[in-house]
């Protein structure tokens, strides 16, 4: 479970923080019609930077509001960031952990204990990968994406501004078409993920072993 939800965040940070996306977004919904390329790109990069603390937010291109709201932005991803690592260590720990038990319980090597239990793991993994994305895509059909958007800004921040793209340059290079660009791409970034984590079963021997051809002689 630990490593699990160190992975989800893992993806969710990767994909925050890839410009070439946002860059990408701004051409096939249309938003470089109303904002040039260039200020878009120089907007997204600078709010990036100011997400990841190594640049301050550019206060002549982004008033108060927006300022306020990109610190909550910043406190959830730091947030975030801290938790992946405590889960991540977490989860290695409880892997070494187990198997350093069982060595010593049983009469084998430290190393086969730990591939198979890690195996184990990272299966049981891909398969809670697969089974949150599937209840998550109920939670779309059921309420679809713009009441979640809107309830994941109730929950996770302090004020809740509505933006005015007309007044706001982060609502204009930022409109939630984009976020749900956003969320499908993390949904398939999930999914290959859960498969390939799922898949790892087969790496065991007794699973990937394939008989080879006899060979005839002349």
């Amino acid at each position: 479970m630990c490593l699990t939800l160190a992975i989800t965040i893992a993806i969710i940070l990767y994909a925050t923080y890839d410009v070439s996306f946002y860059t990408k977004q701004f051409e096939e919904l249309g938003i470089t019609e109303y904002v040039e390329f260039s200020t878009a790109e120089e907007s997204i990069k600078n709010i990036l930077k100011f997400l990841s603390h190594r640049e301050e937010l550019d206060r002549t291109r982004f008033n108060q509001n927006e300022f306020l709201h990109l610190q909550d932005v910043q406190n959830i991803l730091d947030t975030a960031m801290v938790w992946g690592v405590v889960l991540f260590t977490i989860g290695v720990g409880d892997i070494i952990g187990y198997s350093l038990l069982v060595k010593t319980q049983e009469s084998t090597t430290f190393g086969n204990v730990f591939s198979e239990h890690i195996i184990r793991v990272l299966s049981v993994c891909g398969m809670l990968i697969l089974g949150s994305l599937m209840a998550l895509g109920i939670s779309y059909l059921l309420f679809d994406f713009d009441h979640l958007f809107i309830w994941f800004h109730e929950v996770f921040f302090t004020d809740n501004y509505a933006f005015d793209p007309k007044k706001s340059l982060m609502k204009a290079i930022l409109p939630d078409e984009l976020f749900f660009a956003f969320t499908i791409r993390i949904a398939w970034i999930l999914f290959g993920s859960g498969l390939l984590l799922l898949g790892t079963k087969l790496i065991q021997t007794n699973q990937l072993y394939i008989e080879p051809p006899s060979l005839k002689a002349p």
